[in-house]
């Protein structure tokens, strides 16, 4: 009785180890390779299909490990694109809807990243009220999750002064004026 226990016990632990090492190292690994090997094809990109089947890969494969780092990534390297590049409307409004579903809405990084994308297409593209809109929606969410950010804080503030709503950018002006005396600021609200 005690050899079948004994046995049964070591396979549960021979199981448990390779689900840990496949989980744990083995998936984790692939999913950085794949964000590699897109990273390094990137000069070949000709198109907004390129980027696609370049980037489908390592944000769709599974992994409980590596999720947000590449997520992050990939999302900086969607956002150099937006803002180092001259690109047309409907393309820059392609890579920011393609970045948009996989960036977390949780995280300050990345709901700021997605502020400043929708602002840079406010500023270059027509400043239409949608653009507006959704940088200020995930500014004030990131806004929410770290109150006293000075990032947050100057980027609302430059928004709302850039949109024309000078209490808006008086609010949060006055509140980086609270924490830091900057003369810019300072000027900025009078």
């Amino acid at each position: 009785m005690k050899t079948v226990i004994r046995q049964l016990v070591i396979l549960i632990l021979v199981i448990l180890s390779a689900l840990g090492i496949y989980f744990g190292a083995l998936l984790p690994l692939a999913k950085s390779q794949s964000f590699i090997k897109a990273q390094q094809n990137l000069q070949s990109v000709k198109s907004t299909d390129d980027i696609k089947a370049l980037y489908d890969v390592p944000l769709e494969l599974y992994s409980p490990v590596g999720q947000e780092e590449v997520v992050k990534f990939t999302g900086s390297t969607v956002s150099d694109i937006v803002f180092g590049q001259e690109l047309d409307d409907a393309t820059v409004r392609w890579l920011v809807s393609y970045m948009e579903p996989h960036l977390f809405k949780n995280d300050l990084r990345h709901l700021m990243l997605l502020g400043d994308m929708y602002r840079v297409m406010w500023e270059r593209y027509g400043q239409k009220p949608e653009d507006f809109a959704k940088a200020e929606e995930f500014y004030l969410k990131a806004h929410k999750i770290g109150p006293k950010l000075p990032p947050i804080l100057y980027r609302l503030t430059e928004l709302y002064l850039k949109g024309g709503n000078a209490e808006e950018a008086r609010k949060y002006g006055n509140i980086i004026l609270q924490y830091w005396d900057d003369p810019n600021v300072r000027a900025a609200m009078q």
